[in-house]
């Protein structure tokens, strides 16, 4: 089925299931079949609490064969093996397309990202992304800006000072330059039919 969110956000959502696999606002997107799609978009999750075991996402823990589009993770701290601050796993060919993070991000045991904790071999893609929140994870090795596997296109992540973050086919840009009007008119110029603009009052 399809949720659209319609451009609204939901604030103070808390989720507290350590033991709990799959968590997020929405817990797993998608089956493996093609029939059994999901479909998220125009959906904000801002100032939220998610920690779960495994497959922790902002808006999804586990995307199968789904599509995100238009969404965003806004000041949400997201904790789990695998976290995102989108999407906690990735695979069967799921797809997130312009969403950004700037909620922090930590995966005590393995990988985190600011986009998708872990986007599998067999996983879709990750489009026209980015992401501004801090990353914590045991290495350098499993800390992304977008993915910590595999690539994306066309995405962006801020610098972090205190490790060196995993690329995977994104760009890292200095903070500075992600709040300027230049960057807006970067993700305008790779724009497929969605239009970014600046606020100073969305992620400082």
């Amino acid at each position: 089925g399809t949720f659209d969110g319609n451009g609204f956000t939901i604030s103070g959502m808390y989720v507290n299931k350590p033991a709990f696999e799959r968590a997020g606002f929405i817990g797993t997107l998608g089956g493996t079949e093609t029939s059994d799609s999901g479909f998220v978009r125009k959906l904000g999750i801002v100032n939220s609490y998610v920690v779960g075991s495994e497959q922790v996402g902002g808006i999804v823990g586990r995307e199968n064969r789904g599509k995100i589009v238009l969404v965003f993770n806004r000041g949400t701290y997201v904790k789990g093996k695998y976290a995102g601050g989108i999407v906690g796993y990735q695979t069967n060919k799921g797809t997130v397309i312009a969403a950004y993070n700037t909620g922090t991000i930590v995966s005590p045991t393995d990988r985190a990202a600011g986009i998708t904790g872990y986007k599998a071999d067999e996983a879709g893609y990750i489009y026209r992304c980015y992401n501004v929140g801090f990353i914590i994870a045991p290495s350098s090795g499993v800390a992304a800006g977008i993915s910590t596997k595999n690539s994306s296109t066309d995405s962006f992540y801020a610098t972090q000072e205190d490790r060196e973050l995993k690329v995977n086919g994104a760009t890292e840009k200095t903070r500075s330059f992600m709040q300027s009007s230049s960057f807006v008119s970067t993700l305008n110029g790779l724009a497929n039919g969605e239009t970014w603009a600046r606020s100073d009052s969305k992620n400082d």
